[in-house]
């Protein structure tokens, strides 16, 4: 139940569609009333872009709670679209940054999928290299 009501969230973001600016002659605005809408228009539609990458963020965790792997990558691939300004919106790049590890969680799954081991490398150090050099602190 519970993936089936977060692929439909999933898909009707998606297709969302942002609407444009639009003025009709019926109104009678002047040029400066015209830009202040459009100044308006544009602030919703950033505000609503906002609500979005939070929205796919938080379905991407829950997704990644119940392995439904390929539901959290769409939604966590959704959520990093955009670059977002890390002063003014903070909780917008904690979000994306949650939505990279996710991803990165889901390549993980598609690697242990298909049967790929994930490689290990042993620790290389340089004890052949440490000749008798002496360092003094100074």
């Amino acid at each position: 139940m519970r993936s089936t009501l977060l692929d439909k969230a999933v898909k009707q973001l998606q297709d969302f569609e942002e609407p444009e600016f639009e003025v009709h002659p019926e109104q009678n605005l002047v040029q400066c009333e015209i830009d202040e809408a459009a100044k308006k228009f544009k602030l919703k539609n950033v505000r609503e872009r906002k609500q979005r990458v939070l929205i796919t963020s938080e379905i991407a965790k829950l997704a990644m709670e119940e392995m439904l792997i390929d539901l959290a990558f769409d939604s966590a691939s959704m959520s990093i679209k955009e670059n977002w300004d890390a002063i003014k919106d903070a909780d917008l790049v904690i979000a994306q940054s949650q939505a990279h590890n996710i991803l990165a969680q889901c390549q993980v799954e598609y690697l242990l999928e298909e049967e790929i081991e994930i490689g290990h490398k042993d620790l290389v150090t340089l004890d052949g290299d440490q000749d008798d050099r002496e360092f003094t602190n100074e």
